[in-house]
């Protein structure tokens, strides 16, 4: 029952987010999606799993609803904010979203450990939101360089609402 409210959590986020106006160029968007895919998984599973900072329960249902989180859900949410954040022209309310990412990113791993998704060993728990950090500034990099390619082709496109 857990595993249909997750997937149509992601299904209503994904939609919502695909309805939504957007204020940063597809290329950023699909950048920031692949980017954060592809640092979170081996954190997720390297630095997190093998480490023994997080252990799994081995229930197949459980460890869908982690991987949905993990590819989908955890994407996602650094996206959304990022789509909003890098609107926006004043620094520190962009730093502000993004210490409210890191905020959000850390209470989803924690609402998943109260849920028994995970368990946090005592240095998982301190390590979590750091290594969580890594793909959000991954993902703040690799828009960084596709703004960078797009301006040296001639696309300007400036993203801002504010």
């Amino acid at each position: 029952m857990f595993l249909i409210g997750v997937i149509a959590f992601a299904v209503l986020s994904l939609t919502a987010f695909w309805i939504k106006p957007k204020y940063i160029h597809l290329f950023e968007l699909l950048a920031i999606w692949f980017s954060v895919t592809a640092v979170n998984s081996p954190i997720y599973s390297f630095f997190l799993v093998n480490k023994q900072w997080i252990t799994v329960p081995d229930n197949k249902e459980l460890s869908l609803i982690r991987i949905i989180y993990t590819e989908l859900i955890c994407p996602l949410i650094i996206t959304w904010i990022l789509d909003e954040s890098l609107a926006v022209k004043h620094a520190i309310l962009r730093y502000l979203c993004y210490l409210v990412t890191l905020a959000i990113l850390f209470l989803a791993g924690f609402a998943l450990h109260l849920l028994g998704v995970i368990h946090f060993s005592s240095v998982g728990m301190f390590w979590y939101t750091p290594f969580k950090a890594i793909p959000l500034i991954i993902a703040l990099f690799s828009v960084r360089c596709i703004r960078y390619l797009m301006r040296k082709d001639g696309i300007y496109y400036e993203s801002t609402k504010y």
